[in-house]
């Protein structure tokens, strides 16, 4: 930063809104320059992108047909609210069936996210065994729920 420059700034108050002045008064005014070249090549690209995109295209070229489709709503129907406790419940019981150790070991690995030797290594158990009761507790739920034998 040259010293004129700093001068200039210190003796403004240091105002941001006078850093586009204090930027073109840099010797050649190149900082400016280079500041304007970089922001319109960013808007430029901004646009291309959206251009590219196919949501962009899908709504740019749409014979009006796409606004009489029902979009999702985040708001649950009555007939969905019981239908979701319902499943809620009966996911319940079934987990509650399993034994207090693959309830352990399947929170543990599939809701808190952990790995299976992070597993085996908190439980004190081998990786095998970990293993082993996650592939029963999921086999027992997916009966008892009627996914899958």
């Amino acid at each position: 930063m040259s010293s004129a420059f700093a001068k200039r700034f210190r003796g403004r108050g240091g105002r941001a809104g006078d850093l586009p002045q204090d930027a073109a008064a840099i010797p050649g005014g190149k900082l400016a320059d280079r500041l304007a070249a970089w922001l319109t090549r960013v808007t430029v690209n901004a646009c291309h992108d959206r251009q590219r995109s196919t949501w962009w295209n899908r709504w740019r070229l749409s014979d009006g047909e796409d606004a009489a489709t029902e979009l999702p709503s985040f708001n649950l129907t009555p007939e969905q609210e019981v239908l979701g406790r319902e499943q809620r419940d009966r996911i319940w019981r079934c987990f509650q069936q399993l034994s207090p150790r693959q309830q352990e070991i399947f929170i543990l690995r599939y809701l808190e996210g952990w790995s299976t030797d992070e597993v085996a290594s908190i439980l004190g158990l081998t990786n095998s065994s970990v293993k082993q009761h996650l592939f029963r507790a999921v086999r027992r739920l997916r009966k008892s729920l009627g996914d899958r034998p």
